[in-house]
C-alpha cells in the first residue's frame, strides 16, 4: 500500500499509476518503479486532455515533440482529433501507433490515411478512456481511405445523441477494422449507431467488445435500412450486444458470430431490407432479446448456419416473415430453444420461406404443444431428429 510504501522509504509522498514500487533498503531515498502497459516510446502520437492545461499555462504546445529516454520521440496533443489528422498524413509504411489518456474527450476525428498501411488506436482501458462524438452530422471516428487499416483497443466510444449519428463509421473507406476490449455505444436515439460497417471488401473483427446502447448496434447507417448499401464482412468474437436493435443486415452482408457471443436487446439480428445475398454463420451465441433472435424477413437470405446455439425466451426465436421461398439453404443444427412463456414460438415459417434446408437435432424446452416448428414445408426441407418436452410429434422427414 502507498501508506506502507512510505514508512520504509524517505520520499513524502510515492503515488504510483499502473505501476509497481520497490524501496532500496540501502538507501530508502532510492525507488524502483516499474510501470505496466504502454511505455513511451511504444507510441508516435500521445493524446491526454490535461495537456491543453498545460498549453494553456505557456508550458507547452500542441503537436509537440519530446524523446523518451530510450532516445525515441513522440509528439503530444490534448485531442484525439489533432493526434489522427496528423497520423493520417504521414507517408505509407509508416504504421502509426496512437494513445490515449485517461479521460473525456468529446470530438469528431477522421482517418484519411497512411495508404496502404494500419493506424493504430490504444486507450488506457475502456473504464479510463470515453470518447464522445461531438456533431449531430458526424461521426465520433471514421475513415474515408479505403487503403487504410485500422486497430483500436481498450477504450469507451459512443455516438453523438442525434439520428443516424455513429460512433464508428467505415462508410466512406478502410480496409479493414481490428477492435478488441472496447465498449461502442449507439447513444440515445433509437436510429444511432455504434457500428456502420461500410463498403464491400471492408472487414470488421471484433473481440471481447460490448456493443450498446438505445439505437442500433451494427447497420448500414440510415433510418429504415437501405437496399442500396452493400456490407462488407463481420466477425464477432466472444463480444456482447445489448443495443436496442442488435444488427440490421443489408445487401450482401456476412456475419459471423463465435467464441461465446451474447446479444439481446429487442431484436437480435434483423435482416429486412436486402435484394442481395445475405448471410449469417452463428456457433455458441447467446440469443436472449425479447421480440426476435433473427428476424429473417426479407428476399436473398441464404446459406445461413445456426449450430449449438441457445434462444431464450424470445416471443419468436427465429422469425421467417411474410414472403415465401426467401430462405433458401438453412442449416440449424443442434440448438437449445428455452422459454418460460409457453406462447412464445421457436421456429416460424409461417410463409413458407424456407427452402433446401435442414432442421436438425435441436432441443425444445417450455413451449406449448406445436409452437415448436411452424409451417415449415416437409417436402422442401429436411426435418429430422429434434427433441420437445411438449408431448407434441414434431416433423420428422428426410424428405428434400
Amino acid at each position: 500500500t502507498l501508506a506502507a510504501l512510505n514508512t520504509t522509504s524517505l520520499f513524502d509522498t510515492l503515488n504510483p499509476i499502473n505501476a509497481s514500487v520497490t524501496i532500496n533498503e540501502d538507501n530508502r531515498r532510492q525507488a524502483y518503479i516499474l510501470f505496466t502497459g504502454f511505455a513511451d516510446c511504444m507510441a508516435d502520437y500521445w493524446v491526454s486532455e490535461c495537456w491543453a492545461d498545460k498549453v494553456a499555462a505557456g508550458q507547452g504546445t500542441e503537436g509537440q515533440v519530446f524523446s523518451s529516454g530510450s532516445g525515441c520521440t513522440f509528439i503530444m496533443y490534448s485531442t484525439i482529433a489533432a493526434a489522427v489528422t496528423a497520423a493520417s498524413a504521414l507517408a505509407t509504411l509508416s504504421h502509426p501507433v496512437i494513445f490515449i489518456c485517461p479521460g473525456s474527450y468529446i470530438e469528431d476525428a477522421t482517418i484519411t490515411g497512411p495508404t496502404s498501411d494500419t493506424i493504430s488506436i490504444y486507450g488506457a482501458g475502456r473504464d479510463a478512456v470515453t470518447w464522445t462524438g461531438a456533431t449531430s452530422a458526424g461521426d465520433a471516428l471514421a475513415c474515408t481511405n479505403a487503403a487504410t487499416a485500422i486497430v483500436m483497443q481498450d477504450l469507451t466510444i459512443k455516438s453523438h445523441a442525434a439520428a443516424l449519428a455513429a460512433a464508428i463509421n467505415g462508410d466512406s473507406g478502410s480496409s479493414a477494422w481490428i477492435i478488441e476490449r472496447c465498449i461502442i455505444v449507439a447513444n440515445t436515439n433509437a436510429t444511432s449507431f455504434s457500428i456502420v460497417p461500410g463498403n464491400p471488401g471492408v472487414g470488421f473483427r471484433l473481440t471481447d467488445c460490448d456493443i450498446t446502447g438505445s439505437g442500433i448496434g451494427i447497420g448500414d447507417g440510415t433510418t429504415s435500412g437501405s437496399t442500396s448499401t452493400i456490407w462488407g464482412t463481420v466477425r464477432l468474437v466472444n463480444t456482447r450486444i445489448t443495443a436496442e436493435t442488435g444488427i440490421r443486415l443489408t445487401n450482401d452482408g456476412g456475419l459471423y458470430l463465435s467464441g461465446g457471443c451474447t446479444i439481446a436487446g429487442t431484436v437480435g439480428i434483423d435482416v429486412t431490407s436486402t435484394t442481395q445475398s445475405t448471410h449469417v454463420n452463428s456457433r455458441g451465441t447467446l440469443f436472449q432479446s425479447t421480440t426476435a433472435g433473427i428476424r429473417a424477413a426479407s428476399s436473398n437470405i441464404a446459406q445461413c448456419t445456426l449450430v449449438g446455439n441457445r434462444f431464450r425466451n424470445i416471443t419468436t426465436a427465429l422469425d421467417f416473415g411474410t414472403t415465401a421461398n426467401t430462405a433458401d439453404s438453412w442449416r440449424i443444427e443442434g440448438n437449445e430453444f428455452i422459454t418460460s412463456t409457453g406462447s412464445d414460438k421457436a421456429i416460424d415459417d409461417t410463409s413458407g420461406a424456407l427452402i433446401n434446408s435442414i432442421i436438425l437435432g435441436n432441443t425444445f424446452d417450455g413451449y406449448t404443444a406445436n409452437n415448436e416448428i411452424i409451417g415449415v414445408d416437409e417436402t422442401d426441407n429436411v426435418i429430422a431428429h429434434n427433441i420437445t418436452d411438449s408431448g407434441a410429434t414434431l416433423p420428422d422427414t428426410h424428405d428434400t
